[in-house]
């Protein structure tokens, strides 16, 4: 999924859902967001040693604001493109 998608699926929900992504058969939560060529990477506290808290949308939001919508959305420690996410409670979870 590219930016641009997920913007236009994601623009009416509650902006302060809590990010995760699945891992190895359960959620860790995203807590950064880095860019390079063309393409966004998430990532979670295994992925770098920052001690970063869990990204809400908004704040994900607040990060991309200046990125191109062209860009592909990545999982950092695959570099799988994101297929989609589903809201769980009150979680935005990256597939």
């Amino acid at each position: 999924m590219n930016l641009n998608e997920f913007i236009r699926a994601s623009n009416m929900l509650n902006t302060n859902l809590v990010l995760l992504m699945v891992k190895n058969q359960h959620f860790e939560p995203i807590t950064q967001v880095i860019w390079e060529d063309s393409t966004i990477f998430l990532q979670t506290k295994t992925d770098s040693q920052s001690s970063n808290s869990t990204l809400s949308l908004s704040q994900f939001m607040t990060i991309v604001k200046k990125i191109p919508n062209s860009y592909d959305i990545r999982f950092f420690n695959t570099k799988k493109l994101t297929f989609g996410f589903r809201i769980i409670d009150k979680t935005l979870v990256f597939y």
